[in-house]
């Protein structure tokens, strides 16, 4: 699991802007890839944020290999994106 949120640390205890889960689904080696994206100010009591996004896909340890590495290129400033492919299959 990778969680982020704001820069500024303006999401309170609990609040994440980006949280991005793999767990293994099945015996043939099938992973489930559940994103969960927030934006915006979290104003209500329940520490939910007022827009938000998720998304649940399957994908494989190839796919989360290259995410992984591209990642790292992203972090050490050497590339703009990574991307994580669902399972094409």
């Amino acid at each position: 699991m990778i969680e982020g949120s704001s820069w500024e640390g303006r999401a309170g205890p609990g609040q994440c802007y980006l949280r991005i889960s793999i767990k293994p689904l099945n015996s043939r080696g099938m992973l489930l890839a559940h994103v969960d994206l927030g934006a915006g100010v979290w104003t209500t009591s329940d520490s939910e944020p007022q827009n938000s996004a998720t998304i649940r896909f399957l994908t494989e340890y190839a796919a989360v290999d290259r995410f992984a590495a591209d990642l790292e290129q992203v972090l050490d400033s050497k590339r703009e994106v990574a991307v994580l492919t669902g399972f094409t299959n």
